[in-house]
């Protein structure tokens, strides 16, 4: 079944209306959150992955293994912050073993 979210604005957001997208990781004391330039242009598409096909886009799951460009990243472990870089979205429903990457 696709998650239940709290409160849930994609529907609303219209495709290509946005040029970032970020996300917040917390762990006890400890924070990072990154931010980059978009990997979709639908919305639906960037919440938590999962194998239902109602998630997403409501036709086939959120999967995606892409570069992104203009990430920025801000975080209390000393080390971690820092901007302009180039990264990749890993994000899909399976685990994260080399095989699945």
């Amino acid at each position: 079944a696709p998650p239940q979210y709290t409160v849930d604005n994609s529907q609303s957001i219209a495709d290509f209306s946005f040029t970032r997208v970020a996300y917040l990781l917390e762990l006890d004391d400890k924070y990072v959150w990154a931010s980059m330039g978009t990997f979709t242009d639908d919305a639906s598409q960037i919440g938590v992955p999962c194998m239902h096909n109602q998630c997403g886009d409501g036709h086939s799951p959120s999967m995606y293994n892409q570069l992104v460009g203009n990430v920025n990243v801000v975080s209390n472990v000393p080390g971690l912050t820092g901007n302009g870089y180039v990264g990749n979205v890993e994000f899909w429903p399976y685990n994260y073993l080399p095989g699945n990457s």
